[in-house]
């Protein structure tokens, strides 16, 4: 990325996430929700085709839950894929597709 698309980035996703207020904040500082808030902005930072995510919106509060499926939605219209792993599968309508690990296989819901 240059140096400008990082910063054109990183404010957007500052903005999306809520997270303008914890700018100048050294990571080890921050909470763990609002490290995990970090951790998904540092993902969607390069603006990746495809994202991995494991347990993605652990930790987050209903707002930033709210806000996490705004993006994938956003990033599904934009014709780039969100891949999740996840213990937890709530909201079901959301996701395009769920597939289950069983005994060591995948099995399509």
């Amino acid at each position: 990325m240059t140096s400008e698309a990082e910063r054109r980035s990183r404010r957007r996703i500052y903005t999306d996430l809520g997270f303008e207020r914890y700018a100048g904040t050294r990571a080890d500082q921050l909470s763990g929700g609002t490290l995990a808030k970090l951790n998904l902005g540092l993902a969607l930072l390069a603006d990746p085709e495809v994202l991995l995510l494991d347990e993605p919106y652990a930790g987050f509060d209903f707002d930033t839950y709210l806000r996490f499926w705004d993006l994938v939605g956003e990033r599904r219209r934009t014709g780039r894929s969100v891949l999740i792993i996840s213990h937890f599968v709530s909201d079901r309508e959301r996701f395009d597709r769920i597939v289950e690990l069983r005994d060591g296989r995948a099995v399509p819901r």
